[in-house]
């Protein structure tokens, strides 16, 4: 896989690495970047790298979504529910 963004750190590779819950610092700083560099192609109007750095975003949004469903299962997953049985004679 190729990286959209040459000459500079990679962002799209650094997005697509895994839905791991402790990597979500580290995802939203890609995306804030890659919202920067959307604006700066915007404002030369270079339509490829806006159309790259788009679908960048929505990539960082499902990944950061994807961690909060993580999250959500490990959270579900690790309940240890408190049974109380009351048996009738």
């Amino acid at each position: 896989m190729s990286c959209p963004l040459p000459n500079l750190v990679c962002l799209y590779w650094l997005c697509l690495q895994g839905s791991d819950p402790a990597r979500r610092e580290e995802i939203t700083e890609q995306k804030q970047g890659a919202m920067i560099r959307l604006e700066q192609v915007k404002r030369r109007e270079v339509g490829p790298e806006i159309i790259k750095m788009q679908a960048l975003i929505q990539r960082c949004n499902a990944e950061l979504e994807e961690m909060t469903l993580v999250e959500q299962y490990r959270k579900d997953e690790s309940y240890d529910p408190i049974l109380d049985v009351e048996r009738h004679s």
